[in-house]
C-alpha cells in the first residue's frame, strides 16, 4: 500500500514491489507537519487559517463548526452568518430550502457532500478529490435551475470532520438541476 501525504501529495512510503493492490493510504510528511504544527497562534482557527486550501471543520449532521477564511471567501460568507448553520444552508442548496431543510429531504440521501462527511465520521477513513455536483436555489427565480461542481476531500480529526474544497467550480444551467 502506497502512503501519500494528504496536504502536499508526496509519496511517504512506496508500496512494497510485490503489492498489486494500488491501495493507497494517507498521512503527514515532515515538512507539512513542521508548517502546521510550528508555534504559532495554536488555536483551531489559527490552525485552520494556515492552511492554504479552503478547509471547514463540520460535525456528522454537516452543521458547520468553524471555516478558514480561504473557505468563507470562496463560499461568500461572513463566520457569523456561517457557523452553526447546515452545510446546505451555507452553499444554498435548492434542497435545504424545501421543508424540514438540508439532509432532510428525500434527494439528500444521494447528496454526495453529507455521505462523505457521514462515511469518514462513521469510519475514520477519509477521502481525497470527490466529485459532487449540488443544486442551487437562484434568488431571482426562486427555482433551482443551477449547479455547482465541487470537488471535496474528508478527514477525521477526533469528533468532526475537515472538509476541503479542492476545486470549486462556477454555477452552471444543467439538465440534471430540476
Amino acid at each position: 500500500m502506497r502512503a501519500i501525504c494528504a496536504w502536499c501529495g508526496i509519496e511517504l512510503r512506496p508500496s512494497a514491489a510485490n503489492d498489486t493492490s494500488h491501495d493507497i493510504t494517507h498521512g503527514i510528511c515532515p515538512a507539512c507537519c513542521e508548517h502546521f504544527f510550528s508555534p504559532r497562534d495554536h488555536s483551531l482557527q489559527g490552525f485552520l487559517n494556515s492552511l492554504d486550501a479552503p478547509v471547514t471543520v463540520v460535525d456528522d449532521d454537516m452543521r458547520l463548526l468553524e471555516a478558514n477564511n480561504a473557505a468563507l471567501e470562496v463560499l461568500g460568507k461572513a463566520r457569523e452568518d456561517a457557523v452553526g448553520l447546515h452545510s446546505g444552508d451555507i452553499i444554498e442548496c435548492a434542497n435545504s430550502r424545501l421543508p424540514n431543510g438540508c439532509g432532510r429531504q428525500v434527494h439528500c440521501v444521494a447528496c454526495t457532500l453529507r455521505n462523505s462527511v457521514r462515511e469518514t465520521y462513521e469510519t475514520g477513513e477519509g477521502f481525497t478529490g470527490r466529485p459532487a455536483w449540488i443544486r442551487l436555489h437562484d434568488e431571482t427565480t426562486d427555482e433551482s435551475r443551477k449547479r455547482l461542481r465541487v470537488t471535496i476531500s474528508t478527514e477525521k480529526v477526533g469528533n468532526v470532520v475537515l472538509l476541503r474544497l479542492d476545486e470549486v467550480g462556477r454555477a452552471i444551467d444543467g439538465p440534471r438541476a430540476r
